[in-house]
């Protein structure tokens, strides 16, 4: 229970110990952490219990038989988006219910006048925290985490960054940072949300974090943007008609977009007024930290801060090419060779730690499959080398 529920804890929050568990007892723990899931999920999540069902599965299924019972990840924006885009919160509320174990009835005649008002609603009246993912079709991803989750999986990072922290000649104890973030403060984008826990855990103080943005645009702004760009992919020359609360983020995004070089200059004068000789880390998307290196080595602040800075690439190239010279660029304005690559998603507590010998790390409450693209995507044996469709599940996400 204790390796599922509080992975800090039953490593002791030394993630050398976690990376050094015994292929044997590993699986011997993950075997005992699915039961001890599924003991609970199955009665509670029904589209869990249906699948398990079509399939005469219960909590006693084996490790390798786990594939069996996986969602696609589309499953996360199965709903109708005329339910969405019309605010039938209702109907979203009713689907959004099925995976939890919160009951999240909405009062009779509950009326919000938008998706992030609705989205407010459920956490301020559960103990809950709603996400959403970037966005890959014109549908976003819904996904439920208890309140404290987030913060919770940041002391996991912690603990599993704590060989690279070692690199730079950094202890546990010793993980305090100045932090710059490259995205808003805050929002409820999954990435977003992610800042909230380093400024309130991480940084030593308020003002040691420094933000590109203070809030994100918002969750209706973001569906519409998804959809607008939908439509234009498929070549129809009407966009979807936005509410006035929408045009009004699409006027604001313009004006972020035509004044983006102030933002970073905005940045890199706090950056140059509160973290001048302080150890920092530089958080982001890999082109925003590109534009942050280039503008400051042209004001000549490379090198500016503390020894034993860091950076962290985090939400991939999103189909953009790789910025030229990133790594160069960012050794000289960060003044560190120590870069925290990681490879995660949404979906997971954790992301997976690149190590020096070029290979991602995958924690032991996490269990990987290669999918057989050639045999229905039945999982490979987990020996050997085996390429295909990745799979994963996470034993440490509770029933949220």
């Amino acid at each position: 229970m204790r390796f599922a529920d509080d992975p800090v804890g039953f490593f002791g929050d030394d993630g050398f110990a976690a990376s050094a568990l015994g292929a044997e007892e590993r699986e011997r723990l993950q075997q005992e952490a699915l039961a001890y899931r599924l003991s609970a999920l199955l009665p509670a999540i029904p589209p869990l219990a249906a699948l398990a069902g079509a399939q005469g599965l219960d909590a006693g299924i084996a490790l390798d038989e786990a594939p069996r019972l996986f969602f696609p990840n589309s499953i996360y924006k199965s709903y109708d988006p005329a339910w969405l885009t019309g605010h039938d919160f209702p109907q979203m509320t009713a689907w959004l219910d099925k995976f939890t174990t919160h009951d999240l009835s909405l009062p009779a005649g509950s009326d919000f006048p938008t998706i992030d008002a609705w989205l407010d609603w459920i956490e301020g009246n559960h103990a809950l925290e709603v996400i959403h993912s970037s966005g890959t079709t014109s549908k976003l991803s819904l996904l439920i985490r208890h309140a404290g989750e987030i913060a919770y999986n940041h002391h996991v990072i912690r603990m599993l960054h704590r060989e690279w922290f070692a690199r730079a000649g950094l202890e546990m104890g010793d993980m305090r940072f100045h932090v710059i973030w490259l995205a808003p403060a805050e929002g409820r984008g999954a990435m977003t949300r992610a800042g909230r826990p380093w400024r309130e855990i991480s940084a030593p103080s308020p003002d040691a974090f420094a933000a590109l943005f203070e809030r994100d645009l918002g969750t209706d702004y973001e569906l519409y943007a998804l959809q607008a760009r939908a439509a234009a992919a498929q070549g129809e020359l009407s966009l979807p008609q936005p509410s006035a609360h929408v045009e009004g983020k699409l006027a604001e995004a313009e004006q972020r977009m035509a004044g983006l070089e102030d933002h970073f200059t905005a940045l890199l004068d706090r950056i140059a007024e509160r973290m001048r000789g302080r150890r920092a880390i530089a958080i982001g998307g890999p082109h925003n930290l590109a534009r942050l290196a280039h503008m400051g080595i042209a004001r000549g602040m490379d090198g500016m801060l503390g020894v034993r800075s860091l950076y962290a690439s985090l939400g991939g190239l999103k189909g953009r090419g790789a910025p030229e010279g990133l790594e160069r660029d960012l050794q000289r304005f960060i003044g560190s060779r120590i870069a925290l690559d990681t490879y995660g998603m949404t979906e997971l507590r954790s992301g997976f730690m690149l190590c020096r010998a070029g290979r991602f790390h995958v924690p032991p409450w996490i269990v990987a499959w290669a999918l057989d693209p050639a045999d229905g995507w039945k999982p490979f044996p987990r020996t050997g080398v085996r390429e295909g469709r990745a799979a994963f599940l996470d034993l440490a996400l509770c029933d949220a």
